[in-house]
């Protein structure tokens, strides 16, 4: 996966989070904040779980397909099958430090300020910004820094789309992020610029179908 020792800053969400919920409400504004993490009962009804946990492994099933079918070469290192389990975890836990920033602290003050296309806009790129340093310290081309970019931004708008849609699940953003990585972690050839590419149109479009759809009542305030 070539990650940089600047990766370490998956952690940054969460520190600066807490700080902000403890300047505003002290110790119990953090908890609050924290147990959002394992918010998994606002997600009443359970058939949204196959789509947290399948959509994102099948648009990067799809991007495969599609490359294959085109003849693109898809030679490159991933990670085995056998370390599924191990991933998982580590995705659980990486994007559970994660959402509890981009998701459990800023989403909704942004959705109630400039509704929910904009604040997924705003924070994708941000989030694709604060991932260039260890995209490019991997030594990745400019051209997949670019498409990875332009996937970031489709991927955070779906993930504040199904936030919404899952009565302002924290736990939803987590496991839709975790799958994410877990299937970038499997692909191979994932390091050419066309994977993040065609996975990014993928879920652009996505991404698209959730605001059409809508689902959700985006501009009631979380429960914190």
């Amino acid at each position: 996966m070539r990650l940089p020792l600047s990766a370490v800053q998956l952690v940054a969400p969460l520190a600066v989070s807490c700080a902000l919920a403890y300047r505003e409400g002290g110790p119990r504004r953090v908890r609050r904040l924290l147990r959002r993490a394992l918010d998994a009962k606002r997600i009443e009804k359970r058939i949204w779980y196959p789509v947290l946990v399948g959509l994102l492994p099948a648009v990067m099933l799809a991007t495969y397909a599609f490359m294959r079918m085109s003849g693109i070469d898809l030679r490159g290192q991933a990670a085995p099958i056998t370390a599924i389990p191990a991933l998982l975890l580590i995705f659980l836990l990486t994007g559970a430090m994660e959402e509890i920033g981009w998701t459990g602290y800023a989403t909704d003050p942004l959705q109630r300020r400039m509704g929910v296309l904009r604040a997924g806009l705003v924070l994708g790129v941000v989030w694709a910004l604060w991932h260039l340093v260890p995209w490019i310290q991997g030594g990745n081309p400019p051209a997949w820094v670019v498409a990875q970019s332009f996937r970031s931004l489709a991927l955070r708008v779906l993930i504040v789309c199904l936030y919404n849609a899952t009565g302002k699940s924290v736990f939803a953003a987590t496991l839709l992020h975790a799958f994410d990585n877990v299937g970038v972690a499997l692909f191979p050839g994932y390091d050419s610029p066309q994977a993040p590419a065609i996975s990014g149109v993928l879920l652009g479009a996505a991404a698209g179908l959730a605001m059409l759809l809508r689902p959700g009542r985006p501009g009631v305030s979380a429960r914190r």
